[in-house]
């Protein structure tokens, strides 16, 4: 219906989803935002949504990396906020925890995956000084790795009053109750 109904009102309609992207074991899954950019992107949108309900189903639905290679025809990708992976690995090397050629790493992976002109770098500013950090890096490995980026903003709902619809459906997607 929102398909229908965006064009119906002569709007472009971007379909797409935020999945979690395993990380290394004993680590909360990266958040990563997968958009369809045409009919085989959707279908690949939906193939990878289905393996990570029905094969990596772990608390949440969770996709491997190698289901993204497989399945990225179509589909744009961004690196997603402060909980994908490459902005948590940037983070992790401000704080000694890894080195900084781990996010160019990751970011590499994803530029062969998706290739240059479908994956961005996606800068966030919410007040957040660990955002300033990220952006500066990301905008760094955008120049290294020649990767255009966008500017997004972390948005569930578009009024107040949909945070409990937004609350419910997390609570779905988790397989608890609501608190």
């Amino acid at each position: 219906p929102f398909y229908r109904e965006a064009l119906k009102a002569g709007l472009r309609p971007i379909l797409g989803a935020e999945l979690y992207l395993e990380a290394p074991k004993g680590e909360s899954p990266y958040h990563l935002l997968l958009l369809a950019e045409d009919n085989v992107g959707y279908h690949n949108l939906l193939q990878l949504v289905t393996k990570g309900h029905l094969e990596g189903f772990h608390k949440k639905p969770i996709i491997k990396k190698q289901w993204l290679a497989a399945h990225s025809q179509g589909l744009v990708a961004l690196s997603g906020c402060l909980q994908g992976e490459i902005p948590r690995l940037i983070l992790a090397a401000e704080e000694g925890r890894t080195t900084p050629e781990e996010a160019l790493r990751a970011t590499g992976e994803m530029k062969e995956i998706f290739g240059r002109d479908r994956f961005y770098l996606e800068l966030q500013y919410h007040g957040l000084p660990e955002e300033k950090k990220v952006n500066r890096r990301l905008l760094s490995l955008s120049r290294k790795l020649s990767l255009s980026y966008a500017a997004t903003n972390d948005t569930h709902y578009l009024k107040r009053n949909q945070a409990s619809a937004h609350d419910l459906l997390l609570a779905v997607q988790a397989l608890s109750s609501l608190k």
